[in-house]
């Protein structure tokens, strides 16, 4: 597995330091640059982030050729640690925790079908193609492959990952969405 890290922002580190960087310390930690912010974005400094936001790091992660994802079943990879259930689905790929925040179960092994919606003042059902749904094996909860969000109860959520197909390779980018 691939993993290729991608930040939304350049780390300037002065030259000394930057001879530094990738060297790894006692416990296996890679040493970083401090950066200390005296003054404000007049002496050339990047502003820090406003309180309570982190910025985001992304991870690009191969987790396997798209033939190793057969159409319309779940299969759980590891990327950046986490497990992911990887789907592949009528020509697209998606990617969702394998965690149901139900009851913290794994959604992996769990029926994946359209989405099926209903018109209560007609009794009818409508059948939507363009947006799967992975069943939880354990509790029947339906989970959105594009946005994760629970069918039944919108106040849950599993976390969604978008994915890209690049040279027949599936890549996860954790962190994202």
């Amino acid at each position: 597995m691939l993993e290729t890290p991608v930040t939304s922002m350049a780390l300037r580190q002065p030259k000394d330091e930057a001879e530094n960087a990738g060297s790894r310390g006692a416990e296996g930690h890679v040493a970083r640059p401090r950066v200390c912010n005296t003054g404000g974005p007049e002496d050339g400094a990047p502003a820090p982030p406003p309180a309570g936001l982190r910025r985001r790091r992304t991870v690009r992660v191969d987790v396997g050729a798209i033939s190793d994802f057969p159409e319309g079943r779940s299969v759980e990879v590891m990327a950046s640690g986490r497990e992911v259930a990887v789907v592949r689905w009528r020509g697209q790929i998606y990617a969702i925790r394998n965690l149901c925040p139900h009851q913290s179960e794994a959604l992996v092994g769990g029926v994946v079908q359209s989405r099926i919606t209903g018109a209560e003042e007609r009794d009818e059902l409508r059948v939507d193609d363009d947006d799967p749904v992975i069943v939880c094996p354990w509790h029947a909860w339906h989970f959105s492959l594009r946005t994760g969000l629970c069918v039944t109860d919108p106040s849950l959520r599993a976390r969604s990952y978008e994915v890209s197909v690049e040279d027949g390779r599936v890549i996860v980018q954790m962190g994202s969405r």
